[in-house]
């Protein structure tokens, strides 16, 4: 079996470090810019099978901070109203997912049907495991920050510690973090902050 491409010992903030600002945040003297996405992985499935996780994440200088992760089964109708609240904590952040070609035709469009949620759709053109390896950079490097004390810290980081990639264990919160940081990872690469929204630098 090949090994998770995540660290087995991930290494969150220590509750001592993480006072939910960012490095080199002062108030009100200073202004930092940031740019932020949340990441989405989609399932429909009411009270079994797969999750839908969402999960704002913000990128201030070469840090990404993981805001809240937040974990659902439920119907279409019910996700739609899950994204547009979480969207409304975070404006200006585009929502988006890895996916494929049948739910680009069919899921994004009935979500966003009726001043639904716009999920931006990037191709799912490689396996999970494959496209999950820059994100496990950056995790294992040390540039991903997760709360230690959230209500949701402990599944998420057993999530990111048992990922392999192969479908056999839960991996829809490994899949919306990915969907994130490979966001801002782009638009990072292309120097343009009107990708992201911009404010004072409270994660």
């Amino acid at each position: 079996m090949k090994s998770p491409p995540y660290s087995p010992l991930p290494r969150p903030v220590t509750k001592a470090q993480w006072n939910d600002k960012p490095p080199g945040y002062e108030e009100p003297a200073r202004v930092e810019t940031y740019q932020q996405a949340i990441g989405v992985d989609l399932a429909f499935t009411p009270g079994s099978g797969d999750h839908t996780s969402i999960i704002p994440v913000a990128c201030l200088a070469d840090r990404y901070y993981v805001r809240l992760v937040r974990r659902v089964r439920r119907d279409v109708l019910d996700i739609r109203r899950d994204l547009l609240t979480v969207s409304a904590s975070y404006p200006g952040a585009a929502l988006v997912s890895y996916v494929s070609e049948q739910e680009k035709r069919a899921i994004l469009p009935l979500l966003a049907a009726n001043d639904g949620p716009v999920v931006v759709g990037i191709p799912a053109r490689v396996e999970k495991r494959v496209r999950a390896q820059r994100t496990a950079e950056l995790w294992n490097s040390g540039r991903i920050v997760v709360a230690p004390n959230r209500p949701w810290t402990a599944d998420f980081l057993r999530e990111l510690r048992n990922f392999t990639g192969n479908g056999k264990e839960p991996d829809d919160q490994v899949d919306a973090l990915v969907s994130a940081i490979d966001f801002l990872e782009a638009m990072r690469s292309i120097q343009d902050d009107s990708f992201g929204a911009v404010g004072r630098t409270r994660v």
